[in-house]
This record gives C-alpha cells, structure tokens and sequence, in this order.
C-alpha cells in the first residue's frame, strides 16, 4: 500500500508519499499521482516529516532523522 499526506509550504502545497514506513517522495500536489495513493494523514512518517519541514522552513537546518526510501 503506498500512502500519501499533504503539506502546506511556502513553496507549495507538497504530497508526502510513504509506503508506510519511510519517506518515499516529496513530490508537488498532484505530480505523478496515478490515483492509487490512499490518504492517510495518522502515520508516524507524516508527523515527523512534517515535523523536520517546519523546521526546515523556519531557517533551522535539522538533522535528517526521517527513515527514507526514495523511489523513482
């Protein structure tokens, strides 16, 4: 199952996409979405990748703690 969550950023609105675990694409709102991604906004991997964008958009530069697997 592949799940997606969204961001509100300065730059955009963003999809986080997770296969449950990790991190596997940031990706832009509706950029390479094929329509199979169910919206789950409860996961773990969400709230810290939020967490560290926060962070990151404020100006501090966090240490990357998120579990990644990037795809594509």
């Amino acid at each position: 199952m592949v799940y997606k969550s969204y961001y509100d950023s300065p730059v955009g609105r963003l999809e986080l996409v997770s296969d449950g675990v990790s991190l596997t694409a940031v990706l832009f709102e509706n950029q390479q979405d094929d329509g199979t991604r169910e919206e789950n906004t409860s996961l773990a991997i969400f709230k810290e990748a939020t967490q560290w964008l926060d962070a990151y958009f404020k100006g501090d530069n966090p240490e990357i703690t998120i579990p990644l697997k990037p795809t594509g």
